[in-house]
């Protein structure tokens, strides 16, 4: 029964969000009065404020691959030359694979695209094309970074102030050709604007080099060491070395995966190769805070909607643990079956003898007797194991690439099976591994609460939010204090900027405005605070707060559409005109499609009497060829 108990609860807080939304209206009304929280008589905060504060910072006491080489050289040379030890790495270090003699594309739509190689420099074009095909506008972006191997393909990252982008132009092995980036659709998209965070890069970089207090600006040296390190798989390795160096006593402090219990064993392997549809760091925790040992939900809780909802669509290309554990090998091996099990970490599979080296993985279980197979067929896919049962199908979610089914099915199947009958709580999650075990329902709660209020905000649904909401507040302190007082114990960013999301949704502006006060004093660069405070000034017409707010973002991202339009309307209020109008050209020379700067440039050109600025800029967008504001 004891064991039964986690997995009770998630239920009870999966299963109840959509019933629950529908009955905590009354205990929200005194808030959607205006209310600021907490009962007359009582100023009472239960708990120990010590719970609330951030866990201690992870052990960073990393050496870099190149220490490890020093004592493993073969092992090191043999790791570098696979995909996850050319995983990242700067333009002029990384390996040319590319075919840059056909380097221009027209994916359809009015973007044109262009691929300039100039010695270690490569430099991205994206083209805007008028109704009479003549090109009106071209932003070109030099490359700052590529991510991946080229075993499927290949990503690129620009960079803008302390900040990564995506280009919208990426490589694809299959084909050796050149074409929009996943996720980009040719008549509307996010050209060189998609920014990459930790939430990306740390299952492609060995690690990154944030700015304090963000997960998504970093120092002028983005990464401390560009691919997946030794020291990923393997822990910090200062430890290790100074053992040796002084030739000291008692164990060896270096984590040897093999050694792990099979869930701590595999949880490396998975904190990249599973993605789920959403991963929730834990409380004061970032996306590079797993080490080794861990399991898994120690620092990222992985959520998956219920599996009625994906199972029949096409294989995604990062979900090989799910379908690994599909697999009767995994679910008959008593924890002995694993991801090394077929694949070696540190080496690459031969490419010209595939076949033969994962019969050999197989045998190490099965006898060539169990096959049932007629030789002659067999004999077909010269003896292959994996022709039949890891058959290739494409992948639903990344263009021009095939991907191998690991659920190992016993008969090769034709057809994708159909979907079963969705059971109507498409909000519905579920937790991935042990978490349901492991975690404390408080920290079950902010992780379901979390992904319950994305789905509030993308529906604009305020009794999701107040269902959201029930579960956040269980990580709040007890008692019948005012909310700001219970605030003033906790420092998770995270769950106040939440708790603010979920109280404008259901129009309780003063609670949102006290959870992100609390947010500022915790980090005050946070941005989506910053931002959510200005806006809320706007609209209160304070402008002394509007200006300090916008001139705090500008100060962190000097270059984003939003901070941008807030920046050029700040200077026009002072009456600067001649800088809002220096700015607002020096913006779209970075920024050529700012559909919204450009009409309010072109509207500041016309009041100051400048005709022929405001028609060059109304030129531009009677073109049709600036995207629609989204």
């Amino acid at each position: 029964m004891a064991k039964l108990l986690p997995r009770l609860i998630v239920a009870m807080l999966a299963v109840g969000f959509l019933s629950l939304a529908a009955i905590v209206g009354w205990k929200y009304l005194e808030l959607l009065k205006g209310q600021p929280g907490g009962t007359s008589g009582q100023t009472t905060v239960l708990g120990d404020p010590d719970q609330f504060q951030l866990p201690t910072a992870r052990d960073a006491s990393y050496v870099g691959s190149q220490v490890c080489r020093e004592c493993h050289e073969q092992i090191y040379d043999d790791y570098r030359a696979t995909p996850m030890g050319q995983s990242m790495a700067a333009t002029a270090d990384a390996e040319q694979i590319e075919n840059f003699t056909n380097v221009h594309f027209e994916p359809g739509g009015e973007q044109h695209y262009e691929v300039i190689r100039d010695g270690d420099k490569i430099l991205h074009k994206q083209i805007t094309m008028n109704a009479d095909g003549e090109p009106t506008l071209t932003q070109a972006e030099e490359i700052c970074h590529i991510v991946g191997s080229g075993q499927r393909g290949r990503t690129y990252l620009v960079r803008q102030g302390d900040r990564l982008f995506q280009s919208p132009i990426g490589w694809y092995a299959q084909g050796n050709r050149w074409d929009l980036s996943p996720g980009y659709a040719p008549e509307n998209h996010a050209g060189f604007e998609r920014a990459i965070g930790d939430s990306c890069l740390y299952c492609h970089a060995g690690r990154t080099n944030t700015l304090e207090h963000s997960s998504e600006r970093y120092h002028p040296q983005a990464l401390l060491e560009a691919s997946i390190s030794c020291e990923r798989c393997h822990g910090p390795g200062d430890p290790h070395v100074q053992y040796h160096r002084e030739e000291a006593q008692g164990k060896d402090p270096i984590v040897n995966p093999a050694n792990l219990d099979p869930y701590r064993r595999e949880s490396i392997c998975y904190q990249c190769h599973l993605m789920g549809d959403l991963v929730i760091t834990r409380k004061g925790r970032g996306f590079f805070d797993f080490r080794p040992g861990d399991r898994l939900e120690d620092s990222l809780v992985i959520l998956r909607k219920s599996l009625a909802e994906t199972h029949g669509k096409s294989l995604r290309a990062v979900s090989q643990v799910e379908q690994m554990q599909q697999s009767t090998c995994f679910q008959k091996s008593d924890g002995r079956f694993g991801c090394t099990s077929c694949h070696d970490p540190h080496r690459t599979a031969p490419k010209d003898n595939l076949d033969a080296y994962y019969r050999d993985k197989c045998l190490q279980c099965h006898q060539t007797e169990h096959c049932p197979e007629d030789m002659t067929v067999r004999n077909q896919t010269q003896d292959s194991c994996i022709a039949c049962h890891m058959p290739q199908s494409p992948a639903g979610n990344v263009p021009h690439t095939s991907f191998t089914d690991h659920r190992v099915p016993r008969h090769k199947e034709t057809q994708p099976v159909a979907a079963p009958p969705t059971t109507g709580a498409e909000d519905a999650f579920h937790l991935f591994g042990m978490a349901d075990q492991t975690l404390t329902r408080e920290q079950i709660a902010r992780a379901l609460g979390i992904a319950q209020t994305s789905a509030a905000k993308r529906k604009r649904d305020r009794h999701l939010a107040a269902a959201a909401l029930e579960q956040l507040e269980l990580s709040l302190p007890a008692g019948d204090a005012p909310l700001a007082e219970r605030l003033s114990w906790v420092q998770d960013t995270h769950l106040l900027s939440k708790m603010a999301d979920c109280y404008a949704l259901m129009d309780v502006y003063d609670l949102e405005q006290l959870c992100w006060q609390r947010v500022l004093e915790v980090d005050p660069e946070h941005e989506s605070a910053l931002f959510e405070l200005a806006r809320t000034a706007e609209l209160q017409t304070d402008f002394a707060a509007y200006r300090e707010y916008t001139n705090r973002l500008f100060q962190l991202d000097p270059w984003s559409r939003d901070v941008s339009l807030m920046r050029l309307k700040v200077l026009q209020k002072e009456g600067q005109i001649p800088e809002a109008l220096a700015y607002g050209e020096e913006v779209l020379q970075r920024k050529p499609k700012h559909t919204l700067l450009r009409q309010q440039l072109r509207a500041l050109y016309q009041q100051e009497g400048d005709t022929e600025s405001a028609q060059r800029h109304a030129k531009i967008l009677d073109d049709g060829s600036v995207e629609t504001p989204k």
